[in-house]
């Protein structure tokens, strides 16, 4: 059951979200320890590198020494504010410049934000590091978009954040920026990640108007003609090898789909009263061949049946 003359269809491929990829850096300087290898997946906390960084431990000196002194004063009681100001200014700018990461006697170890994929390594094991400076780059590989170029006249049709699927990805509807060419960049953005590849291509489907009826649809390969009737086949549910010719009525039309009338297989085929319209298979590919195999147009017809590989046969088994 589809809605055909609402929907718009468009081809594309899946691409990485821009944000996907992430390049991880050093918060000190100092000499690196890689924990991974490129190519390798990480999960959400596992450490990827270290850096032993010179910086904190003189940091850690000026603290100790600062806390020291301040324990002399606490001592005879006489408090000096000027040396406990500038501990506890010492002591933010150390857990500033750490940024959350865990330090060890002036090691720092940076671990995974979130589960992914280690794409490159852009620092040997072994070199410095001066700080704000990248080891890593990491990505996820399902934080996926999907990506189309449309014709600007199907592109007018749509509007930002309108529902659409890639197969059984449902997602949103964004648009892009049209150039000279006519085409219009639309891209489909999901709120989690879906399980395929960036490369990958796909068909996108937007319905424009919810509010029409659907109608019985199939892809519009599967329609032959046979004569002048348009004609689908439809596997027999009780025998496998046996195919049921249907003439139907073609309606709408659109994105490889094409609506039809006729297609009900009970008043067809008196055995299959108890199968609905929406559990039908029909031949999509092979409908031509089966067309081919039928008894040439006014020549004596023999009962038969046909056969999983298109061909006909006489007579029962």
């Amino acid at each position: 059951m589809r809605r055909v003359a609402s929907t718009i269809s468009f081809a594309g491929r899946y691409e990485l979200n821009p944000d996907a990829r992430q390049k991880i850096a050093t918060p000190v300087s100092g000499r690196l320890t890689l924990h991974v290898k490129a190519l390798s997946h990480v999960k959400k906390g596992q450490p990827i590198f270290s850096v032993s960084s010179p910086e904190l431990v003189a940091r850690a000196h000026e603290i100790e020494a600062l806390e020291k002194r301040i324990a002399v004063y606490r001592e005879i009681k006489t408090p000096n504010a000027a040396l406990e100001n500038e501990l506890a200014v010492k002591r933010a700018e150390r857990e500033a410049l750490l940024a959350g990461a865990d330090e060890k006697e002036g090691t720092v170890t940076v671990s995974a934000a979130e589960d992914g994929m280690i794409e490159l390594l852009l620092a040997q094991n072994g070199a410095w590091l001066e700080t704000g400076a990248a080891a890593v780059q990491t990505v996820q590989m399902h934080d996926l978009r999907f990506k189309a170029l449309a014709a600007a006249s199907d592109a007018l049709r749509l509007k930002d954040s309108m529902p659409a699927k890639v197969g059984e990805n449902a997602g949103r509807i964004q648009l892009g920026v049209g150039d000279d060419s006519g085409l219009v960049p639309v891209y489909v953005l999901f709120d989690s990640e879906v399980s395929t590849i960036a490369g990958e291509r796909g068909h996108a489907e937007c319905v424009t108007d919810e509010t029409g009826s659907p109608h019985i649809a199939v892809p519009s390969k599967c329609i032959v003609s046979i004569g002048l009737q348009p004609t689908v086949f439809m596997k027999d549910p009780h025998n496998a090898e046996r195919f049921i010719a249907i003439p139907v009525t073609p309606g709408a039309s659109g994105g490889g789909w094409t609506a039809v009338e006729g297609l009900s297989p009970h008043a067809n085929n008196p055995r299959t009263k108890d199968l609905s319209p929406s559990r039908c298979e029909i031949v999509c590919e092979g409908a031509y061949e089966l067309k081919l195999s039928l008894p040439s147009v006014g020549a004596k017809k023999e009962s038969g049946h046909f056969h999983a590989d298109g061909t006909f046969h006489t007579g029962e088994h």
